[in-house]
């Protein structure tokens, strides 16, 4: 037999996380809502609804519940000198089961009448749960009777019934209530004892306080561990996992309490059933809680903010987690209303391919748009060049980006053609390129032009704004028209516009240097020389007569 403080412990078991996780059946059978009740349907091979494990503990749980003890003894495996005394057994197992039992998995129990073959017990022997007995526990099994020209029947088994005779003989009323007035402990409501339920409402206030402390002290010490010079304050994230914490602590210690008021069986499996649906409902209250910090503290760091960008890009990603947060909660939820998680998902699966294919486009965009977020090639405010269009970014949403063009125009890009195009920021550069050709007259003579290339030289290196390790001025050809002089330089500036006033003012003291040295800027011009026969600078006549 296991100690009994090792059941005890097992009784925080479902509640670590929202009790959800507890609930999972061993290969995705999950837990189906209300036993059948007794006596079972017409079509049902056993007349009291013993062919299933769940059938048969269930159905001694309702027939007791009724304080039908003869039906009741119908789930019992009783020897035959024994039955004289069945009505009594049923009532005494029903009392054990009431104060002593413990069980995590009664939701999950077979409805198959082979039983459970994957629990590493005997084809025909089923483990339900454990009674407390005062040396530790024992299990509660239930046995598949089978016999020729008899249908197979499942029934507690008569080991666990007569261990559970010999704890009935030390049961007792709990220590509290036989410190309470007798009224309180002989008045009955139904099968529950006035002092029952006046517990089990006071439990809630005084544990949630408790609990209210203890969380308290709990997330202080976690943000006083934390605390980091300029970071941000951690004060905002355990407090706004305070209050469902604090909720989710509170009614699973109550769950226990409950446990040891003595409670029904059948009442603490509908207690179970009900907070195992409120436990869900405060576990989605703190993942949205959460994503709502995040939103604050995380988003915005690594997404482009800007007019609507926070009003639009940061509202979708926070909906889509959400909608990621209620999902789950609601998967977590399905085995109250009995739906087979594994099939839904599968069904869901091959839905969701063909809603893949129906709607590929559409997933392109808002994958590209994810892209463009997390990657962040551009910025709401940064001036690009998209697939041919230049303009602001405006908006940047899941599903297109949003220029807005010189011409006052937006265009709406679809993100899945921004991340396949290709994406020029202007805004991103560092430095900007200054880069003039100065066409000079033919007639600059070589001194004029030494003196143009010295004096533009001489103006580069002293502008503060002009990279100097990249500045050159060269005589670069002999053009068609002009000598032509290429300046080739680097600018420092804010942004566009800055640069434009600093390359204006650059070209014009080019233009006054030009001026200086006594010649011009070149225009495309063109010399037409006209000959005469006779003349003595006419080129020689070709043998047909017509002039080279």
């Amino acid at each position: 037999m296991r100690t009994t403080m090792e059941v005890r412990l097992r009784l925080f078991a479902p509640g670590l996380l929202v009790l959800a996780l507890a609930h999972a059946a061993p290969g995705g059978q999950l837990p189906a809502p209300a036993p059948t009740p007794v006596p079972q349907e017409e079509n049902s091979g056993d007349p009291y609804g013993r062919d299933t494990p769940h059938g048969c503990f269930f159905g001694f749980l309702k027939a007791a519940e009724r304080g039908s003890y003869g039906t009741a003894a119908e789930y019992l495996q009783i020897p035959t000198s024994l039955r004289p005394q069945r009505e009594q057994i049923a009532a005494q197992f029903q009392e054990v089961l009431d104060q002593r039992f413990v069980s995590t998995s009664l939701e999950r129990m077979s409805r198959s009448p082979r039983g459970t073959l994957e629990d590493g017990l005997p084809p025909n022997v089923d483990r339900v749960g454990d009674i407390l007995g005062p040396d530790g526990s024992f299990e509660v099994v239930l046995v598949r009777r089978e016999a020729s020209g008899v249908l197979p029947v499942w029934l507690i088994s008569w080991e666990t019934i007569r261990e559970a005779r010999q704890v009935y003989g030390e049961l007792g009323a709990p220590a509290v209530a036989r410190k309470l007035p007798e009224f309180l402990v002989e008045t009955r409501i139904g099968p529950l004892r006035l002092w029952q339920i006046a517990a089990f409402f006071l439990l809630l206030p005084v544990l949630y306080g408790l609990s209210w402390l203890m969380v308290g002290g709990v997330l202080a010490l976690v943000r006083l561990l934390r605390r980091k010079p300029g970071a941000a304050p951690a004060a905002e994230w355990t407090s706004a996992a305070r209050s469902p914490a604090t909720l989710l602590l509170a009614l699973l210690v109550h769950r226990v309490a409950v446990f040891w008021l003595g409670i029904p069986v059948m009442y603490r499996i509908y207690y179970n059933r009900f907070l195992y649906v409120v436990l869900l409902a405060i576990f989605l209250w703190m993942l949205l809680r959460i994503v709502d910090v995040v939103d604050r503290h995380l988003l915005r760091r690594v997404m482009p903010i800007g007019r609507k960008a926070g009003g639009s890009s940061l509202s979708l990603v926070r909906r889509a987690l959400r909608g990621v947060a209620i999902i789950l909660v609601l998967l977590l939820a399905l085995p109250v209303f009995g739906v087979n998680v594994t099939a839904t998902l599968a069904g869901l699966g091959i839905g969701g391919l063909v809603l893949a294919f129906a709607a590929q486009k559409s997933l392109e965009n808002v994958f590209g748009g994810f892209a463009i977020l997390s990657d962040r090639p551009l910025s709401v405010g940064d001036t690009c060049r998209i697939g041919g269009q230049l303009g602001d970014v405006e908006d940047i949403t899941l599903w297109a980006t949003r220029l807005r063009t010189n011409e006052r125009t937006v265009v709406s890009i679809p993100n899945g053609a921004v991340m396949t195009g290709q994406i020029e920021n202007l805004s991103r550069r560092d430095k900007f390129w200054f880069h003039p050709t100065v066409g000079l007259d033919y007639a600059t003579t070589p001194a004029r032009m030494g003196a143009v290339l010295a004096q533009v030289r001489d103006l580069l290196a002293a502008d503060p704004r002009v990279e100097k390790e990249t500045a050159r001025v060269r005589f670069a050809r002999l053009g068609a028209s002009s000598l032509d002089v290429d300046v080739y330089a680097y600018i420092h500036a804010d942004n566009y516009p800055g640069f434009l006033a600093v390359q204006e003012e650059l070209l014009m003291r080019i233009l006054e240097i030009v001026e200086a040295a006594g010649t011009s800027i070149a225009f495309p011009t063109q010399t037409l020389h006209l000959y005469s026969d006779g003349a003595p600078d006419a080129p020689p006549s070709r043998k047909d007569g017509k002039s080279e």
